[in-house]
């Protein structure tokens, strides 16, 4: 899976088609979307123009189960939807997008039966070549070990908030012991990080420092510690800005002063009630 990925939150419907291509013509391999997003029919229309220029093996395509689509049947329904709308015949990574099931309290035992139902759906779609890899999004520690105790395939790849108001230092080390690979969204914390005077000086001054903008640095910090990002953009200066992380290395001082902004502050779903 490339560090780097494009993605697609918040980009419905037709809104995604310009700045996905903008972010293949800046090579951006890794397209992260879901169900839930409503822009996968688009994304594949692109992705069959652009295929004279990219080829479907030089792509990582990634898409989610949605919380409405928990459960063994609608789970092999709901991927068989992904891939014909996204006009491919498999995906490099399908997840289970939150660990509850939409219209269930947070507290229900349906959202244990349920996602292990999927899982079970999804390992025979990883069996079936439908999904070269399977993992999980928004996964506690918690979720993970329960979801250890019966698969008979790993989750390849754990996608969480993470940001440096967000250290799920934790989590992190759970998931690398478990050779899971936790993934990143939000890595700018939806701009909020930005909203804090403390936490705005000490990036801006890192960014500064080595001729880089405030956004770079947060990607950087994350990608420094072999964490993949998948950060939106629709404007095309912004998804080119995103990509030009890989000329640069934060010291180790300047990684501590960004670890230690932490504030154990979710600005997207947090899981941690969802049994």
């Amino acid at each position: 899976m490339p560090m780097l990925g494009f993605g697609t939150y918040q980009l419905r419907e037709d809104t995604v088609t310009q700045p996905l291509k903008w972010a293949l013509e800046s090579n951006y391999k890794h397209i992260d979307t879901a169900s839930v997003y409503n822009n996968e029919e688009f994304i594949g229309k692109v992705l069959q123009e652009s295929a004279h220029d990219i080829s479907r093996d030089q792509l990582f395509l990634a898409s989610k189960l949605a919380p409405v689509e928990q459960g063994y049947e609608k789970a092999l329904e709901a991927c068989r939807s992904s891939l014909e709308k996204l006009q491919t015949d498999y995906l490099d990574l399908y997840l289970i997008h939150w660990p509850a099931v939409k219209g269930e309290l947070k507290t229900s035992p349906e959202n244990s039966k349920r996602r292990k139902e999927s899982w079970i759906a999804m390992e025979e779609l990883h069996q079936q070549g439908k999904c070269r890899a399977i993992g999980v999004s928004n996964y506690t520690v918690t979720h993970l070990k329960e979801l250890l105790s019966h698969c008979k395939i790993k989750p390849a790849v754990n996608q969480v908030e993470y940001h440096p108001h967000l250290v799920q230092t934790e989590l992190l080390e759970f998931c690398r012991k478990e050779g899971i690979v936790l993934e990143a969204y939000s890595s700018l914390g939806r701009g909020e990080i930005f909203k804090n005077k403390q936490s705005r000086e000490i990036i801006s001054d890192i960014a500064k420092s080595h001729s880089k903008t405030s956004s770079q640095v947060l990607l950087r910090w994350a990608v420094q510690q072999d964490i993949p990002v998948i950060p939106k953009s629709a404007t095309r200066e912004r998804i080119l800005e995103n990509a030009q992380l890989f000329d640069f290395s934060l010291t180790k001082q300047e990684m501590k002063q960004l670890n230690q902004l932490h504030k154990n502050q979710h600005y997207c779903w947090d899981p941690a009630d969802v049994l």
